[in-house]
């Protein structure tokens, strides 16, 4: 009898716990659905949209460069309407399938803007180097969640923007140009986020010999050398530390997926 007793108070207690602890989990899985609908969201924006955006954003960051005058302005207006006609061009016969992909385009669109950004952002700190600018983060977020052929078109691009708004410097478009080819080579072998300092260190040590070269060339004191060179480690840790923050923000807007998050979803643990 008291036996029976006790197992029904035991009984009853654990029926209650059980019963608290799925209140609970339905609670933090509603909430959790809530906080993911914010982001979890189709992005439909009009591609002609996208595109007048990203020209304007470049026309109004270079003008000043090239100087306000009506022969300038018009040369920097048909410059860009041939560069957006290329990209038009480049999408429809080698990337067909981003055509009518709303979501692409955008992202096309937002990674040219943030491109410029961070050139801009680069300038705007005082002593802070061309030769540290992440142009390779750019190029490992389009290759893992768009594709490697339209990296490089991106990449190329930007290099041209960054020696254009240093002084046109060649240097700093080489720079951006080979840290950008090898961040965007190594990204189609990224499947872990640890992956991605690796991506960081391949940069670093290209923009060393890229410098080194450039050193040679010009005949460039070993100070000067020492000195710039270490504007690589900053391009390296940047162009890692950039793609790992934007990404899985990218990912959940836009609901793209890169090798990264396949892995972790299939990760049974």
């Amino acid at each position: 009898m008291r036996t029976r007793w006790l197992w029904e108070g035991l009984r009853k207690v654990l029926v209650s716990l059980l019963q608290w602890v799925n209140a609970k989990r339905d609670v933090s899985d509603s909430a959790r659905k809530d906080r993911a609908s914010i982001l979890q969201r189709e992005v439909h924006v009009p591609t002609p949209l996208v595109t007048a955006f990203a020209a304007a954003v470049l026309f109004f960051v270079l003008l000043p460069e090239v100087g306000i005058s009506a022969s300038h302005i018009v040369a920097l207006f048909g410059l860009l309407s041939l560069c957006v006609a290329f990209f038009v061009l480049y999408f429809r016969y080698d990337l067909p399938q981003f055509v009518n992909d709303d979501e692409a385009v955008f992202l096309t669109g937002l990674s040219v803007v943030l491109g410029v950004l961070l050139i801009e952002l680069a300038r705007a700190i005082p002593h802070f180097s061309p030769y540290a600018v992440p142009i390779g983060a750019i190029a490992i977020v389009v290759t893992m969640l768009l594709h490697v052929r339209l990296a490089l078109l991106i990449s190329m691009l930007l290099a041209l923007v960054t020696g254009v708004l240093n002084d046109f410097s060649f240097n700093a478009m080489l720079i951006s140009f080979f840290s950008s080819g090898v961040a965007m080579l190594v990204a189609q072998k990224v499947r872990t986020r640890g992956d991605l300092y690796r991506a960081g260190f391949h940069v670093t040590w290209v923009v060393m010999v890229t410098l080194y070269g450039l050193g040679l060339f010009y005949a460039w004191p070993w100070k000067t050398v020492l000195f710039e060179m270490r504007w690589a480690l900053a391009n390296g840790a940047l162009c890692a530390l950039i793609p790992l923050g934007l990404m899985p923000i990218l990912e959940t807007f836009f609901s793209r997926e890169t090798s990264i998050t396949l892995l972790e979803e299939g990760d049974f643990n």
